[in-house]
């Protein structure tokens, strides 16, 4: 760059420069770019709009958002108008950096100039879905109709992750099913965001049904695919076909997640079938996955409900060996295990949770409120629970709060006794 600029016998014009500075891009040089862009006025030729969109996008693939716009605002204060390339450009740069405003300024810019072009609407929609602006995603896409635009499946799958993105499962299924109404073919990226919407509104039925046809119209399905499937049954109850879901994962040569291997455990967890979530949990280290605290709240409850309340404390007692920090789930669940009269490891829990500054919820004192129960304890009941904190007044004042404490045999008036002390010593 300095023998450029020291060399005098050089005359550089704006083609030279704007081979140089594509050059850089292509080999994912964008500080080079950046640099030669700046030295230009020093070595007389003015940069153009090509050179500013080679240096944009060489910011982009670069990761470089910010200074992306940077040099594309250094373009508008000058007397250089943007092209279109150079307009897609800097929306593509605001998608990938989560830049959605910026991105439907820049739009809004381009408008101005002139009709924007189907990548444009396309870029700016993905910018708005990645910030679950779903409402202007739609709009946008709407737009492309009013303008005589083919959507594509760029468009749809944009779209769709928008919805999906904002939980408007519906919204989302609707654009999938328009999109094979509209004879184009779904990618997996655009099947994997209707199989989420599907995962967050347990359509399960529906999630089985497109994940299927990927196979039979040769749509790569992945990882991703198959965790939101799972979800779905999950979310719908259908463990069986979680499970089945999870088994075929290694006849298609798709390696599990930890987040498939927790929607698995949650999807057994509902149905206190612990043996199976636990030979999932086991595998889970022969795999060499990391088992987060979703993990182990998942395989806890399962065994709590399987009645199988020593494994679930000592999977509580390992994970804080493993110094992970148990959450306000985890301790309900290794509540729940002392149902039945184990008082004792139910006043250590929540010692313990008075001791990481943890507050015991409705739940939690429910669980071990069964144990005292069960063991005829309550007088140290009131006592471990004055030290455990107190819980809200207004629960006790639920009729859903004092049927449950009727449904599952407890002495309704010794539990307001002791909650109403509680609620007095806060």
């Amino acid at each position: 760059m300095q023998a450029l600029k020291s060399d005098e016998s050089l005359q550089l014009d704006v083609f030279h420069c704007g081979i140089g500075i594509t050059a850089f891009a292509k080999a994912n040089l964008w500080q080079h770019s950046v640099h030669l862009l700046r030295m230009m006025p020093e070595l007389s030729p003015s940069p153009n709009s090509i050179c500013y969109t080679s240096v944009i996008s060489a910011c982009q693939k670069g990761e470089q958002w910010q200074l992306a716009m940077k040099v594309y605002n250094a373009q508008t204060a000058s007397s250089i108008t943007p092209d279109v390339m150079c307009y897609v450009a800097a929306i593509a740069s605001c998608e990938k950096g989560a830049l959605w405003q910026e991105a439907v300024h820049i739009f809004e810019q381009q408008r101005r100039a002139g009709p924007p072009n189907a990548i444009s609407h396309n870029a700016t929609i993905s910018a708005c879905g990645k910030a679950s602006e779903w409402q202007m995603a739609l709009q946008l896409f709407v737009a492309m109709s009013t303008a005589s635009l083919q959507r594509d499946l760029v468009s749809f799958s944009a779209a769709t992750t928008a919805c999906q993105n904002s939980s408007q499962w519906q919204l989302a299924g609707a654009l999938f099913q328009a999109m094979e109404e509209s004879q184009i073919c779904p990618d997996t990226i655009s099947c994997s965001a209707f199989l989420n919407a599907c995962g967050r509104s347990g359509c399960w039925p529906r999630a089985l049904e497109v994940l299927a046809s990927m196979w039979e119209r040769r749509i790569p399905a992945n990882v991703i695919s198959y965790s939101a499937a799972i979800s779905a049954c999950d979310k719908g109850s259908a463990w069986p076909h979680a499970l089945e879901l999870f088994q075929s994962m290694a006849n298609v040569t798709i390696a599990p997640n930890v987040i498939s291997c927790n929607a698995t455990l949650t999807a057994l967890e509902k149905a206190a079938e612990w043996e199976r979530a636990l030979d999932i949990f086991q595998s889970m280290t022969t795999s060499q996955l990391q088992a987060d605290i979703a993990s182990y709240s998942s395989i806890m409850a399962a065994c709590s409900r399987a009645k199988q309340w020593q494994l679930s404390l000592k999977l509580f007692y390992t994970l804080e060996h493993l110094q992970a920090a148990p959450d306000l789930v985890c301790y309900g669940g290794a509540l729940t295990a002392c149902e039945g009269g184990r008082w004792q490891q139910a006043e250590e829990l929540l010692r313990r949770m008075v001791s990481k500054s943890i507050q015991p919820d409705q739940g939690c004192f429910l669980a071990a409120a069964r144990a005292f129960n069960a063991s005829s304890s309550w007088q140290r009941a009131l006592e471990v629970f004055r030290t455990a904190g107190h819980l809200h007044a207004r629960l006790l004042q639920k009729k859903r709060s004092r049927a449950r404490f009727r449904a599952h045999g407890l002495p309704f008036r010794d539990a307001i006794h002791i909650f109403q002390k509680q609620s007095r010593l806060a």
